[in-house]
């Protein structure tokens, strides 16, 4: 009950209420609902300076030898050996915050993955330390990732996104960080014993993106 409490104090009786409800079903049934997103182009604009520096990261064991404490020791090996963009907050050498982005359709789970036009990059695994939340370090990681992928493609291509709807931090920090991103449709992956089920909304499906079964 304290748990909902603080999810009603902070993202109001409707947010919290889903959340919560989403919760229980969890509790029976594997599957997750996404609000599939776009950025909107538009440069991020800000005010304010962080002494954290930004850098990006390529190389798979520097990046897991200099992650903070508090950042859970997730392999994206194969991430790093696929050519993957990973851009990172880095203070004295260690990683507080990071994100990664591909032009490649991308494991959400196993036999699970994400998919979207050619002409979008995917943006995923955004995480920052505990201690160092709220100060908003996805938003300064935009530049350096604007630079690197107009380097990559000559231009830079729009990012899209998915943030389940149980999660009420995400889906603040998208509306407070930068500019609104553009909401495409809705996703759901659900297993059932030894079944897998997809489904993507008409907005979904018009897009060209969601979650499908890993293809071979």
């Amino acid at each position: 009950m304290s748990n909902f409490r603080k999810e009603l104090s902070r993202h109001g009786w409707p947010q919290a209420t889903l959340a919560a409800g989403l919760g229980l079903i969890r509790r029976l049934i594997n599957f997750e609902l996404s609000v599939l997103c776009m950025n909107s182009g538009k440069p991020y604009e800000f005010l304010g300076h962080s002494v954290i520096s930004v850098e990006t990261i390529d190389c798979a064991e520097r990046f897991h030898k200099a992650l903070h404490g508090e950042i859970p020791a997730v392999d994206y090996q194969w991430s790093f050996e696929r050519g993957d963009q990973c851009v990172a907050n880095v203070i004295d050498n260690v990683i507080v915050g990071y994100g990664f982005s591909t032009d490649l359709p991308t494991p959400v789970v196993d036999d699970i993955e994400f998919f979207f036009p050619r002409w979008c990059v995917y943006s995923f695994a955004s995480y920052t330390a505990p201690s160092f939340r709220g100060q908003r370090l996805a938003k300064y990681r935009w530049p350096e990732s604007h630079r690197q992928k107009e380097i990559r493609y000559g231009t830079s291509p729009r990012e899209v996104y998915y943030i389940s709807l149980a999660n009420s931090e995400s889906l603040k920090s998208d509306l407070a960080d930068g500019t609104p991103s553009i909401r495409l449709g809705y996703a759901v992956w659900l297993r059932l014993g030894r079944h897998t089920l997809c489904w993507n909304s008409r907005g979904a499906k018009r897009n060209g993106l969601g979650f499908r079964k890993s293809l071979p």
